[in-house]
């Protein structure tokens, strides 16, 4: 969650079944429930590898990598029992990447009655605030992700397009920005 993605998470709103009394089991079930639903959504363990020291062994890592671009998600279970959904993707990814990612966050929302916050910037234009309506994803997301773009390209000084994870992103600015030539 830094200036190279754009993230939200999805936690459970007051009706939803991912609310209480989860554990590594349900959220494996709602990992095959999105990989059935979305063929394209596999395991990332290059994501789980790169991190595993902050790893819990419930915690399951998927992406989505099409024509469109490449998106990430994080399946955990809290020590209260809720299960939660980060969902982000780094901002050189093509424009494209909004539409399947705000699909795949308005259906979370809507089969499990998730609630979305955003935790990238905000721009003084939006209110920010968490949203329950699985409707209103892409007109409230929309502009948070263009103006978080605008930033990205501003500071990578990087117009060009890349299918990459943040992570990849992250080190491709330290690699041209901090490593001396």
């Amino acid at each position: 969650m830094g200036f190279e993605s754009f993230t939200v998470l999805l936690t459970p709103c007051d009706e939803s079944p991912l609310q209480r009394g989860q554990d590594a089991g349900s959220v494996a079930r709602l990992a095959e429930d999105i990989q059935r639903r979305w063929p394209s959504v596999r395991a990332d363990d290059l994501e789980r590898d790169e991190i595993a020291h902050h790893v819990r062994p419930s915690d399951i890592f998927l992406f989505s990598e099409t024509e469109a671009g490449l998106y990430q998600m994080l399946l955990q279970v809290h020590h209260d029992g809720n299960a939660s959904i980060s969902l982000r993707f780094a901002l050189c990814n093509p424009r494209s990447v909004y539409a399947p990612f705000c699909a795949m966050v308005s259906w979370l929302m809507e089969c499990y009655q998730l609630r979305c916050c955003n935790l990238s910037y905000v721009p003084p234009t939006d209110s920010g605030e968490d949203f329950c309506d699985a409707r209103v994803v892409a007109e409230a997301l929309t502009p948070s992700m263009d103006e978080n773009r605008r930033l990205w390209q501003l500071d990578a000084d990087m117009q060009e397009e890349q299918r990459w994870r943040p992570g990849e992103a992250l080190a491709w600015f330290v690699r041209t920005r901090c490593v001396p030539a």
